[in-house]
């Protein structure tokens, strides 16, 4: 979600050629909102301002306010970092990331931090309207996709069972009526149980991983075939 529904799609369009196929796979919180991302999104653009160029209009009006409160905060970080001892995970690392810019550090890792909870996603909404913003941009980059000869495709997150709720369903149901992109799979179908996730009841651990991928891959082959 750090990164906002707009850029993750607009810094897909150097990259893509006709006949290509681009699989699109928002967190649940962005078909409510979450379209600008967060201060994660500048701090990645102080390590590869390349990216500044994809950024929305809204975006780029925060950035300088954004870049002089970060650096700020980023010096005052570095000077208390000799007192950080403990923290030896590299997860937000620069270090974590592969020549494809996959974040491998949990790859072999089958540590969980993650409880059962009794209040999900939804119900940590705050809005639980969804995003007029984020059907009109998902229908207009289809639309240039299409023009291009390229096909999106749209799935589901992987998830801890307690944090989904089927009210997500039906709000899923209308993006997919009002954009006309295809969804494939099921969201059910990617719930895991909390021993499966590290951090985050997003992020999977090495286990979930392997579990996660295989079930993506078939599911994917089914569609495409």
């Amino acid at each position: 979600m750090s990164l906002g529904s707009k850029f993750h799609l607009n810094i897909t369009k150097d990259y893509l050629h006709k006949g290509d196929v681009i699989l699109y796979i928002p967190e649940y919180e962005y078909y409510y909102g979450k379209e600008n991302g967060d201060d994660f999104l500048y701090t990645t653009a102080f390590y590869y301002p390349k990216v500044v160029k994809d950024f929305t209009t809204k975006q780029k009006d925060a950035f300088f306010e954004k870049a002089f409160r970060l650096s700020i905060e980023y010096y005052i970080g570095a000077l208390n970092k000799k007192n950080d001892k403990g923290n030896k995970s590299l997860q937000y690392k620069r270090e974590s990331y592969d020549y494809l810019g996959d974040n491998i550090s949990l790859r072999s890792s089958i540590n969980s931090k993650i409880e059962v909870t009794l209040k999900n996603r939804y119900q940590k909404l705050k809005s639980k309207k969804v995003s007029k913003e984020f059907i009109i941009f998902l229908k207009k980059i289809n639309a240039e996709y299409v023009k291009k000869g390229i096909t999106l495709l749209i799935t589901y997150p992987p998830l801890e069972k307690s944090q989904f709720d089927n009210r997500f369903l039906k709000d899923i149901d209308k993006v997919k009526r009002e954009t006309g992109i295809t969804f494939f799979g099921n969201p059910n179908d990617y719930l895991y149980s909390a021993d499966l996730f590290y951090d985050s009841s997003y992020h999977l651990n090495g286990k979930g991983r392997i579990l996660r991928t295989k079930k993506l891959i078939k599911t994917l082959k089914e569609q495409l075939n």
